[in-house]
Order: structure tokens, then sequence, then C-alpha cells
């Protein structure tokens, strides 16, 4: 059982259901090392239900259905683990000689491991920030692309045309995701408490969301969150609601931008740390991301309905940024994967009918993030953000640092398959 041992659930503790699942891992080795594989497998179910996609509990439970000879099972979440990471060597664990012993799931599994495996670049580099700088979102207005700095609290503008940076506007605290809507010079931005700042310590401002107009510079609205707030995306809809995903807590907090003021709080149930957030080109329904869990759509019109996205084939864990680009086309940004990538998602009702690898070629140790669409120019995302180069104080790790790049996959790349 090799990987079992392998990886120190020491992330899990992040979360305040930490100390319970290292609890229940403990008791699964037990179980393990003594042989009771019901019981091993009845632990990393439990585990599962507390954290639905953590690959050490999927890794195990897989493991458990082979030494209790339910190869389907087996068979059903390997497909799933190698989507995330092809590189997991689960043909060295004597615990799957069962299931190794079938040549009808290891080459099933074979043709995964290199369909996942290919090396796809279609991104073109679009613009480059250079400097020390750590970008997290942007918008294009025009020939002018817009990008959230985080480190430095620096609302950015690049000039596409001139290849030029300036700072519009520089903030109190570290800002992270930006939004605009069509036929307006404004950009919205919003800002947090985090620890990822030039500043020393965290400042008692409070967060909030910031209207600025994107030529002058100008502060024109600003809407105080909670002192806990931390935006994963934002985006309009067709009445000028503004949409927030709280990674802090799973809720999409939505503004009225007409009167500067908190519309609703809309919790968002099982979910565990929402991040992307994009709406369909009618502009009624919503998609977004929970790093953990995966994809929910959110039907405005009907009363929030809100609906996750299944899939019995591909882990949709690590999801950051989202994009929607054409009915049921969703470009999502996948970073907690190995390697980290973009991918198109095809949903039909409830379920993820295909996952199909754009650009996993980004040859970064930093990670790609957000991104927007845009239909004559495509996707534009950033690819390689500084988030990974920070010591646990928050302190930049700047050697590691890499001038910060958009790049472009183009519009025919996806949609005109």
């Amino acid at each position: 059982m090799r990987c079992c041992f392998l990886m120190v659930l020491a992330i899990l503790t992040f979360f305040s259901y930490g100390q319970d699942l290292n609890s229940i891992y403990k008791e699964s080795i037990e179980a393990h090392k003594s042989k009771d594989y019901t019981k091993f497998v009845a632990l990393n179910k439990e585990a599962l239900n507390l954290h639905p996609s953590q690959p050490t509990f999927l890794y195990n439970l897989a493991t458990g259905y082979s030494l209790t000879d339910s190869l389907e099972n087996t068979y059903q979440i390997l497909k799933k683990l190698l989507s995330w990471n092809n590189k997991i060597d689960y043909q060295k664990d004597a615990d799957f000689n069962n299931l190794l012993l079938s040549n009808r799931y290891t080459q099933s599994l074979d043709s995964l491991v290199n369909y996942y495996g290919q090396v796809k670049g279609v991104g073109y580099d679009f613009a480059l920030f250079k400097g020390k700088r750590h970008l997290e979102d942007l918008v294009l207005l025009d020939s002018l692309l817009f990008a959230t700095d985080v480190y430095h609290g620096e609302l950015l503008k690049y000039n596409t045309k001139k290849n030029e940076v300036v700072v519009v506007k520089e903030f109190d605290l570290p800002v992270l995701a930006l939004a605009s809507k069509p036929d307006s010079y404004s950009v919205w931005v919003s800002t947090a408490k985090i620890h990822q700042s030039k500043k020393k310590g965290i400042p008692s401002n409070t967060p909030e969301i910031v209207e600025i107009d994107a030529l002058k510079g100008k502060l024109k609205s600003r809407v105080p969150l909670d002192d806990d707030f931390v935006a994963g995306s934002m985006v309009f809809d067709k009445d000028d609601n503004l949409y927030i995903s709280n990674s802090s807590k799973s809720e999409i907090i939505i503004i009225d931008t007409k009167t500067n003021t908190i519309k609703q709080k809309l919790p968002v149930d099982d979910g565990f740390n929402l991040q992307g957030i994009t709406i369909d080109l009618d502009r009624n329904i919503l998609y977004v991301a929970d790093y953990i869990k995966g994809v929910a759509k959110v039907d405005i019109a009907n009363d929030y309905q809100i609906t996750w996205f299944q899939s019995d084939s591909f882990l949709l864990k690590g999801i950051d940024g989202l994009a929607h680009v054409k009915g049921n086309k969703l470009l999502a940004i996948q970073n907690n994967s190995s390697p980290k990538r973009v991918i198109q998602l095809s949903v039909n009702g409830s379920a993820i009918e295909t996952v199909r690898l754009l650009d996993n070629n980004l040859n970064t140790t930093s990670e790609p993030t957000n991104g927007k669409y845009y239909e004559k120019l495509g996707f534009l995302y950033i690819a390689n953000s500084s988030w990974p180069h920070y010591n646990k104080n928050g302190e930049a790790i700047f050697e590691k640092w890499e001038e910060q790049k958009v790049l472009q996959i183009r519009t025919d790349t996806f949609l005109d398959q």
C-alpha cells in the first residue's frame, strides 16, 4: 500500500474538520494493518463525506475496494484520480493485484494515463508584466488590460498597443477579484485582509468592493464587506447585480450596484471553498467553482436553485478560474492538478459530459489563476501567478517570482470542436 502512507494530512488542518479527518485517517491505517478491509473501506467513505475530493482517501478507498474484490468500484475511483494526476503509480501497489489481473480494467486505465499525459500547449503570449508582481485577476476594456496585483495592492493598466503598464490606483489592502460590465468604463475591485502583502501585518481597514473609473483612476463607489471576506471572483448579471464568491465562507454575495448595497447573501449548501464564478450569455445562470467539491450552477430566475455537476470519470478538484464561453461549454483553470492546466467542460443537466485538455504546458513553478472569455479574442488568463512563492508568514520569496504572463487561447481552439 505504497501511497497510503506517503501523504501527510497537514493540509487538512486548514479546515474546521481537520482533526476529525486526521483521526479517521489514523484509525483507517490501523484497520488496514490488521487486515480489516471492510472497516478500512467504511472509514475512508466516512472521511470522503467530510472532504469529497481528498486524494489520499480516494486512493485508499480504491485499495480497499480492490482488497474486498469490488473491482468495478476500484476502477471508477482510479479513473478519477488519474484524470487529476496521471502519474499515480498504482501498478506498483500490491493492494491492486486483483485489479491488475484484469486486462479489461488495466487497458482502459492505461489509455487514460496516455490521454492525460499528453502535452498540450495552445496558449499564445498576450501580455507581459515585468518586474516583481503577483497578478490575480484581469478584465479587458477595448485595448486596455486591467489586472490586480495582490502583493502591491494595485490596480494595473496594460496598454496592449504600446505594451506599457501603469498603476491606476493603489489600495491599503491586497486586491484580488476584478469585474466589469458591458458598455462601462468602470472596473470593480475587491480588497481583502490577507498576509500576502508588502505592508507588514494585517491593516485595520475593512475589505470592500470598490468601483474605479478605469481611465482616470478615481473612486466612484465602495461597499464594505465582512472583516473575513475574501473574494474568489466576481461577475455581473443583466440587472447590474454583482455576484461575488466568498472563498472564506461558502456563500455568494449579491451587490446591487445601482444603490451600492448588499442585496443578499446566498449560502451555497455543501460548498467548501468557492473560487471562480461566471455567467451564461443570457445572464440567467451562474456557474461557480468550489476548490474541493467541483462546479455548481445557480439558476438566478428559479430562486437561485443550486445544482452540483457530477462526473463519473473526472475529478473536479482544484478549479480556480471559471469562464462560460458558449452554450454548454465552460473553461476552467485547474491549478491543483498535476500538471496544472486549462480544461474545457461540456455540461448537460447536472452532468459533466466531456472534459477536454486545452493547455497543460505552462512551464512554470507558479500557478494559473483567473481568466475571462472575449468572443473575438478567446480566453485570456493569468498563467503564472505568484501564489506558491510566499513563506508561511506571507512573506514573498522574490527569487522564485516570475514576470507575470497573460496567455491567450484563441476562440477557434475550443469552439470549433
